[in-house]
């Protein structure tokens, strides 16, 4: 191979890789050392679990669409493959045969499988490489949000962004459930967490990280450089669906590099979203439209929103865009989905007798949720202002969408609305707005697979000008506004955070300190993942999860799921300030009284927390 030119795409991309590296380690200033290992180590780790799954998504793409070898068929090789990895830790998981080893033979399998592909693709890839740059290099503006998520991902899970997106989400289920099922050595309901009813599509790749690294916490700086790599791999698809306007327009909008470093769900949603939306707008055949039902199916797979959004939205959007081949395409689309997500279903549907428990339980059984309950989880979907007024804060006057991506996408959908793409795309955005207006609870993050289509739809333009424009306000903003962020987690001192390895310090009381047989309940805590100690000596409840149906009971006997009398060997901690937060927010959670408080604070088994 000759080596490539200074103008060279691949000096772009070492230009790139050196920059970001550089600006992680400013990032990090004087701890600079914590974060340069972890750095080293996550981003190895990460690329040989994408080089597995693109192993193991070549060979299915291929069959579907076998002359096409793209950069959008590497891109979807790579998430078709981490769909299937995705399946086949849950069987492993069910089976009770996942392990270290089991998990290091599924990642060398799926390398070894990558060498024919990566062999075939060799010239191509080389001769990419070493065409001249010209506009590539405006792929750098995107260094900013890149090495954002990288610093980021090395901060202890949780300790992110303090508001939304929460990082108690990630220490409360996204992690905690991967963390449960890997202690116990098999993937099982987990009646204390209801989200574990829930596709965990990403969740397993999660598990996957643990038992690569031999344990949940030596594990959890990979998962969050798992979904690093999520959102990254999503402005790649978009940036082959739509070119490479698109595809900064997505790099530097704000809720990306937000969400990126966070052990979520939503870049897998954005993966397999923006992939599905691709493969149904080139559609011709139903070869493609299979293409794109699996993918639509794997998004399924890990967030049940994605039912509505683009499992049911694809098709009607193909049909409103084009009706050739309508009813062969949206069969074979159809059918793909229900493959890639029935594993979910019928798991579900064995545990609970609801396949999409907890949802849906008026229709199909409410397992073994009370009333109470049921209202609360119904209750807590429903929005709390008019729709309107949160259609105006959440989304067109919210910063994380740079406040002009959603106004200027609708006006070049107006410039281009002749294209049969267009018509597509808006189709989608009317479906994903009337979803969410009418049945969520008016939460910004449930708006994000607008950012691909936006992003498609303001390309569809071809206006330099205006792509321009958008990227600089879209960049700019996400500078301002989550800069000012790092300077504040930089005065506060959470650079020696930077790759921690223990999580003790985070809460109290410090599980080090206690007799090895002690039991730690959690009374209103949202953090069990921050308790590094077996999972048979540590209690927990999600708020869904608290029956407080007997009026009988205490709020903390509820929370106890029993009876609050001192045991020797048990600490009850009890955070107050959490408590009250819920019983503001959540139906049917009772205020600790002050006579209740006041009894509990003089127990010596009893610490309270959450107190101002």
């Amino acid at each position: 191979m000759r080596f490539p030119g200074i103008n060279s795409r691949a000096m772009v991309a070492a230009v790139g890789a050196i920059a970001v590296v550089v600006l992680v380690l400013a990032f990090a200033a004087n701890f600079w050392a914590l974060a340069a290992l972890p750095l080293l180590t996550n981003s190895l780790l990460a690329f040989v679990w994408l080089l597995a799954a693109f192993g193991i998504g070549w060979p299915i793409v291929h069959i579907l669409i076998p002359k096409t070898e793209d950069a959008l068929s590497i891109v979807t090789s790579i998430a078709v493959g981490l769909g299937v990895m995705s399946l086949a830790v849950l069987a492993l998981g069910l089976a009770a045969w996942l392990n270290q080893a089991t998990a290091i033979t599924l990642l060398v399998a799926g390398c070894v499988a990558a060498d024919r592909p990566l062999w075939r693709l060799r010239s191509k890839i080389e001769s990419w490489l070493g065409e001249p740059a010209s506009r590539a290099w405006l792929w750098l503006i995107a260094l900013w949000p890149a090495a954002v998520a990288a610093i980021c991902a090395l901060v202890p899970p949780g300790v992110l962004w303090g508001d939304e997106p929460n990082g108690y989400d990630v220490v409360e289920y996204h992690l905690q459930i991967p963390r449960q099922w890997f202690e116990l050595g098999r993937i099982v309901p987990l009646k204390e967490n209801v989200f574990s009813y829930f596709p965990q599509g990403m969740e397993m790749h999660y598990l996957l990280a643990m038992h690569l690294c031999g344990g949940p916490w030596a594990g959890m700086y990979l998962t969050q450089f798992m979904h690093a790599a999520m959102c990254a791999l999503a402005v790649a698809a978009i940036a082959a669906a739509g070119g490479m306007r698109a595809g900064l327009i997505a790099a530097v909008t704000p809720w990306i590099t937000l969400l990126a470093p966070m052990a979520y769900v939503e870049g897998v949603t954005l993966l397999f979203g923006a992939l599905a939306i691709a493969w149904a707008i080139r559609s011709e055949h139903w070869r493609e439209m299979a293409v794109a039902g699996l993918l639509a199916g794997f998004a399924c797979g890990v967030k049940l929103t994605c039912v509505p959004t683009i499992l049911v939205a694809i098709p009607i959007a193909a049909l409103v865009a084009s009706r050739a081949n309508a009813v062969k395409k949206t069969a074979a689309f159809l059918i793909a989905a229900t493959v890639a997500f029935s594993p979910w279903l019928l798991r579900t549907f064995l545990w609970a007798g609801n396949p999409v428990f907890p949802e849906a339980m008026n229709l199909f059984g409410r397992a073994h949720f009370t009333a109470v309950q049921v209202e609360r989880w119904r209750r807590a979907y429903l929005p709390t202002t008019p729709r309107l007024t949160g259609l105006f804060e959440q989304i067109i006057a919210d910063w994380r969408y740079g406040y002009i991506l959603i106004a200027v996408a609708l006006i070049a959908a107006g410039l281009t609305l002749r294209s049969r793409q267009t018509r597509f795309l808006l189709a989608m955005l009317a479906i994903l707005m009337t979803f969410w207006l009418g049945l969520t609870h008016l939460q910004s993050r449930f708006f994000v697979l607008a950012i691909p289509v936006c992003a498609l739809l303001i390309a569809q333009t071809r206006n330099g000008l205006l792509a321009a424009a958008v990227i600089g306000v879209l960049l700019a903003v996400n500078i301002f506004r989550i800069g000012g962020r790092l300077e504040d987690y930089e005065t506060r001192g959470y650079g020696q955070l930077l790759g921690l390895e223990g999580l003790h310090d985070l809460v109290q009381p410090d599980v080090r300190m206690l007799a090895r047989d002690t039991r730690i309940d959690l009374v209103g805590g949202v953090n069990p993942f921050w308790f590094e100690l077996p999972t048979a000596r540590l209690g927990y409840r999600t708020v869904f999860d608290v029956d407080t149906s007997d009026p009988s009971r205490s709020i903390v006997e509820d929370w106890l799921a029993g009876p609050s009398t001192p045991q020797s060997n048990r600490l009850i901690v009890i955070d107050v300030g959490e408590l009250a937060r819920l019983a503001r927010t959540y139906y049917g959670i009772p205020q600790l009284t002050d006579a209740e408080l006041q009894a509990l604070s003089r127990r010596g088994d009893v610490i309270i927390t959450g107190q101002h």
